[in-house]
């Protein structure tokens, strides 16, 4: 996953009411379809949301209002492969 850093960005970080997460594409992304955004809980692991979309839309925004206060994971999955992943904070 090396050449995924600055693939993908949180913010705001630390969260509160919302998060956009922003990814950039890479060229050999082109025509591969929807990409699949995931937030997960890192001190259960437990998944909390995900969402499908093209990979031509680059922000995704996410309500956090409902999020305990903690630490989440964002990962950035294309065909099966975990190409990127972010860390957040959530506190309210």
């Amino acid at each position: 996953m090396k050449e995924a850093r600055n693939i993908l960005q949180v913010f705001p970080n630390p969260a509160n009411q919302f998060i956009i997460v922003r990814y950039i594409p890479k060229r050999n992304w082109k025509g591969s379809g929807a990409v699949r955004l995931t937030i997960s809980a890192m001190h259960t692991g437990r998944l909390i949301t995900e969402r499908m979309q093209q990979e031509l839309y680059t922000e995704a925004l996410f309500d956090t209002r409902n999020y305990p206060n903690g630490a989440y994971i964002v990962q950035l999955t294309l065909k099966g492969d975990v190409i990127a992943s972010a860390i957040f904070l959530v506190n309210h």
